[in-house]
């Protein structure tokens, strides 16, 4: 029994990895979501890239089968969509001494080498507390931890930040 491959979109994988004993053959997808766009082999090597998330099936076909032996086999094939990450408002504080950042994603899990992390409603979170002059990089993961992703955030020159003051009143 075959617990299956898991990867993430966007990547590419040797499916020769999951043969332990085989003669020669070749892999195809048999299953998967309908109406989605399915992955694509080439020789040996999936690709996920452009693929939807989701479960599908890979079948592994023997070349030249032998009579009362399996000529195939089936593999689990998941694959988890990639967390996105958009950064949304970056602040600075009145003081000038920190900045916060706020950030949307779809990740389960955000995590800040700077700042204090917090959950500031649904997919979004604030990065607060960051030193002025401190670049950070936000890394967010998916719920299995399998898929992650990471953005590199630049310190905002909390110097040239536009300040406006009420100048109607005399």
């Amino acid at each position: 029994n075959n617990t299956g491959l898991e990867i993430c979109q966007d990547e590419v994988s040797d499916l020769n990895d999951q043969i332990i004993l085989a003669d020669p053959g070749n892999w195809m997808i048999t299953n998967g979501p309908s109406g989605g766009i399915w992955p694509t082999i080439a020789g040996s090597q999936l690709s996920t890239s452009g693929a939807t998330a989701g479960n599908f099936t890979l079948t592994y076909t023997l070349t030249t089968s032998v009579v009362g032996c399996p000529a195939s086999s089936d593999i689990p094939l998941m694959i988890e969509e990639l967390p996105f990450i958009t950064v949304g408002d970056i602040e600075c504080d009145s003081a000038q001494l920190s900045y916060e950042v706020l950030i949307q994603t779809n990740a389960n899990s955000l995590t800040s080498d700077f700042g204090d992390v917090t959950t500031a409603g649904t997919g979004q979170f604030r990065i607060a507390n960051i030193p002025v002059g401190q670049d950070i990089v936000v890394m967010v993961s998916s719920a299995t931890g399998l898929c992650s992703a990471s953005v590199f955030i630049p310190t905002p020159d909390c110097n040239c930040t536009l300040f406006t003051e009420d100048i109607a009143d005399p």
